[in-house]
């Protein structure tokens, strides 16, 4: 199961998404949750949302770099996160 906060939800709507995320019961273990694009705000609204959740399967959009995936994985927005094996 993959929650997506970034190309299929609308600009205006992205507050809103974060919420449903926070709500969302699905199996942490087995569900994805994919960010917006590293450096925008709404990456950062994304990373303090997943904080507040036990998910920590992130997809990261838009990654072109083995060093983009170095910044997010244990960072200080999500030290426990996991990212998928393929960036």
């Amino acid at each position: 199961m993959i929650i997506d906060l970034e190309d299929s939800v609308a600009a205006t709507d992205k507050p809103a998404a974060r919420e449903a995320l926070l709500a969302s019961r699905l199996n942490p273990e087995s569900t994805i949750v994919r960010i917006n694009a590293l450096g925008t705000l709404d990456a950062q609204l994304g990373f303090e949302a997943l904080n507040k959740t036990n998910y920590r399967i992130v997809m990261v959009p838009k990654c072109e770099s083995a060093e983009q995936v170095a910044a997010v994985e244990g960072s200080v927005w999500l030290p426990s996160l996991r990212l998928p094996a393929e960036c």
